[in-house]
């Protein structure tokens, strides 16, 4: 009776599978996107910087720690009102490479309706690996940047810097000794 009962619901249940599948029941379920949800903002300009970073020895300096801003970050005092505030890492070879993407909505790159980019990029290395490769001095390095018009699907250019070779300097015993003092 129990087997009557299960195979006649398996039927059943089929049944109602094809009917639902015909008359577009299945499209009625919740949607994954709302309909409200506003669009992506289109991007209008891009930069894009790579390079490595070196010792003295011309030898890479893995994983260094590259954080990104402009020339109005440096003198700003309030770190809340960045316009970049950004971070990258080098990779095992001490090669890195950067690429930022202005978007509609980056407000403090315009001055009334015009698209004002920064003319230059402050990148600052870090050493964090905590002495694993050496121990390096932070350095700050400005990057000019200069937008031009091509041929892509940013209105506004494109600024592209290639091969950056940083050197960083050896923080010296003495300097570790004073900064503990």
């Amino acid at each position: 009776m129990k087997k009557i009962q299960k195979t006649y619901l398996r039927i059943v249940n089929k049944l109602i599978a094809i009917i639902a599948a015909f008359t577009g029941l299945q499209a009625c379920g919740l949607s994954i996107t709302p309909g409200y949800a506003p669009p992506a903002p289109l991007p209008i300009a891009e930069f894009s910087i790579s390079g490595r970073v070196q010792n003295k020895l011309n030898g890479p300096i893995p994983f260094i720690q590259i954080d990104i801003e402009t020339e109005n970050d440096l003198t700003n005092e309030n770190k809340d009102d960045k316009e970049l505030p950004l971070r990258f890492h080098c990779n095992e070879l001490g090669e890195f490479d950067i690429r930022y993407q202005f978007h509609e909505n980056s407000f403090k790159f315009y001055d009334g309706d015009q698209f004002c980019p920064p003319k230059k990029i402050a990148l600052i290395f870090e050493d964090i690996d905590s002495n694993k490769y050496g121990a390096f001095k932070t350095d700050t390095v400005m990057v000019p940047l200069e937008f031009k018009q091509d041929s892509t699907s940013f209105p506004n250019g494109v600024a592209k810097v290639t091969d950056l070779v940083i050197t960083l300097e050896e923080e010296e015993e003495q300097d570790k000794e004073e900064s503990t003092n």
